[in-house]
């Protein structure tokens, strides 16, 4: 009877377990899973055999398993066979009568059990594989279903495997892959992942990274065209999942950044946390990213057909496994590419015009090409924009030589040494917005910034605990990020509202008449009329200072990766902007853009006031200069 009631017990966490899991799993039933694996996890056989991919003890990996636990998977549910040795293979006496069977591919047994049919183990309905839940069926036009999930364009030669993932004897979620659906890697909610116009995979080009000017969104936005780069010895950008016409996707369902973009063995397999090689291609060890850019050009005022072409490189330095994340958080353009359009000619001699051709930009979440400084529309020469003496920016150098912090590069060393280290989010951000005055919050076109409740990461404080050499820079305090936080949003906010009124926040014509001067406009804005010949000298800063407002919109801890550099791009772009000039009146024009005279007081639909309240004029000058009523050109002071 004792015994009885034990096994009653037993079945009944059993199905605790399948109610936890998914009542669609379908395994061997209790007792024979386990059971039927006993000969093959014996010390004799497999049992001291290590994975070729963990190192660690198979039979170890899956006793630890939910199927182990359950009862619900073992060897002969997963290879598909029963020991197929002869005796000679274990006793001698010539060779086996039966060749040892491989394992089956591995995505095909899971979804043996873990998709019967129609049915559907709990778990993996929307993330996983979303063309199976009515959820995640985006109305999108498209003939096939357009969510983003884990394992997608299954039966083709596309489809993504489970091992890119996870470890299929020690099947157990772990932290970090919950970690990672939360974050802007893995969320299938997140991002341009879930856009339902934009099928990334298509989106590449067919010419080498380095001399191609068409899209190349792919080796960034899927994890198929990451590999492909870094396989190809960073040259492979082309579009993949096409039709035989090289147009049509096979199915609209999009990847996000699956584990196996960090991680692999060298053989397609993720779960055993080995880091992908990014190949090293910069002149001192680091990675060379290219920017490259096309644009139509003009004759005679009018669009031609010919393409102005403009392209540059920059060579990063070495800063160990953060180079992973330095490949695709370096932008997409730069400042460089302003410049140089101005002398760029087509295969017709058409110059690029700056009348008709839309800004050149960086795209979003920069932060790479921030940290390094150099990508922003520069005024001066570059040493302005290096840090001045006794005052070197040192957040490049974390994890990458500066004492004490390690040998992961800065973009690991500070995202990833949270608990929560595959979120890559070193803060938690509250509810409440960063407003410096009533009814008035900075809100860029990128959306509300919130004010900052929690500093995850102790790596802060390595630099900035009470008596270290970055100390009196920043405290290391909540309250203190919170203060260069909201500084940076008023003085992005200053800049915005000149932008804005010059209608120059996007354009196409970058020496239109509303970038000159307006009615009502400050006395000393003037001198915004090109001579004869000027237009790309105008045409030119206008658009950096453009480029410059967007990058940084993007880049929402700009003030903490580099935080010199941006101070110094944003007076620099307010001198430029204000009247045309590079004559030292960025406090000026940051005190102006509060004028309700000159930019009124409306309300957008967004929630951003024309004009700057007392307190955001405040909080920029602060934020820019240091110390208030110190208002030179930030260059050593800050």
């Amino acid at each position: 009877m004792r015994n009885r009631t034990v096994w009653v017990l037993l079945f009944a966490v059993s199905c605790l377990y399948l109610t936890a899991c998914g009542g669609d799993v379908t395994g061997v039933g209790p007792g024979n899973a386990v059971s039927s694996s006993a000969g093959c996890v014996t010390v004799a056989c497999h049992g001291s055999i290590p994975s070729k991919v963990t190192g660690r003890s198979i039979a170890d990996e899956w006793r630890a398993s939910p199927h182990y636990v359950m009862n619900q998977a073992g060897c002969t549910t997963c290879h598909s066979h029963t020991h197929q040795n002869s005796c000679g293979s274990c006793h001698g006496g010539g060779t086996p009568a039966y060749p040892v069977s491989a394992a089956n591919d591995p995505s095909s047994s899971c979804m043996n059990c873990h998709v019967n049919g129609s049915s559907l183990m709990k778990g993996l309905d929307y993330r996983h594989i979303p063309e199976m839940s009515p959820r995640y069926r985006l109305n999108s036009g498209f003939t096939y279903y357009s969510a983003v999930g884990y394992l997608t364009m299954r039966g083709t030669q596309y489809e993504s495997k489970c091992i890119w993932c996870h470890n299929p004897h020690d099947n157990r979620i772990l932290p970090q892959h919950e970690d990672w659906a939360e974050s802007g890697h893995g969320s299938t909610n997140s991002g341009p992942f879930a856009s339902r116009g934009t099928d990334f995979k298509t989106r590449g080009s067919y010419v080498d990274w380095d001399s191609s000017f068409g899209d190349v969104c792919v080796r960034c936005h899927t994890a198929s065209g990451f590999i492909n780069l870094v396989a190809s010895g960073m040259k492979n950008v082309s579009p993949w999942g096409l039709s035989s016409d090289g147009v049509t996707p096979i199915s609209t369902t999009r990847q996000n950044i699956y584990c196996n973009v960090c991680h692999d063995n060298g053989n397609g397999k993720a779960y055993g946390f080995n880091l992908r090689d990014i190949p090293a291609l910069g002149k001192t060890g680091g990675l060379r990213v290219y920017y490259n850019y096309s644009a139509t050009t003009a004759a005679a005022g009018l669009a031609t057909l010919a393409r102005a072409r403009i392209s540059t490189f920059v060579d990063y330095p070495p800063i160990g496994i953060s180079d992973r994340c330095l490949l695709c958080h370096s932008g997409r353009g730069s400042g460089k590419l302003i410049k140089q359009a101005g002398s760029v000619a087509d295969v017709s001699g058409n110059l690029f015009s700056f009348r008709n051709n839309n800004r050149i930009g960086m795209h979003d979440f920069a932060g790479g090409a921030m940290m390094f400084g150099g990508a922003g529309f520069e005024f001066y020469s570059s040493y302005r924009y290096q840090g001045s003496a006794g005052l070197s920016h040192l957040h490049e150098q974390i994890g990458a030589g500066y004492p004490g912090t390690g040998s992961r590069g800065p973009c690991v060393s500070c995202h990833m040494s949270t608990a929560k280290s595959h979120e890559y989010v070193p803060v938690t951000l509250s509810s409440t917005s960063l407003a410096v005055a009533p009814n008035t919050a900075p809100v860029l076109a990128s959306g509300r910034a919130y004010k900052v409740a929690s500093i995850d990461t102790s790596i802060c404080m390595k630099c900035h605990a009470a008596g270290q050499v970055a100390s009196g820079r920043f405290n290391g305090t909540v309250t203190a990020l919170n203060t260069e936080k909201s500084g940076y949003h008023a003085a992005m906010r200053a800049l915005y509202v000149w932008l804005n009124k010059k209608g120059l926040t996007s354009s196409s014509d970058w020496l239109k008449a509303s970038t000159y001067t307006w009615t009502g406009a400050p006395a000393y804005a003037g001198g915004c009329t090109p001579t004869a010949g000027n237009d790309v000298y105008f045409g030119s800063r206008n658009m950096g200072v453009s480029f410059n407002y967007d990058f940084l919109k993007n880049e929402p801890a700009g003030y903490v990766h580099n935080d010199l550099y941006v101070k110094r791009l944003i007076y620099d772009s307010l001198d430029w902007i204000d009247d045309c000039q590079m004559n030292g009146t960025g406090d000026r024009a940051i005190v102006d853009a509060g004028s309700s005279a000159y930019f009124g007081a409306t309300l957008s639909s967004s929630g951003v006031y024309s004009s700057l309240a007392p307190a955001e004029v405040t909080s920029a000058l602060n934020y820019l200069f240091g110390v208030p009523n110190s208002l030179v050109r930030p260059e050593g002071n800050n």
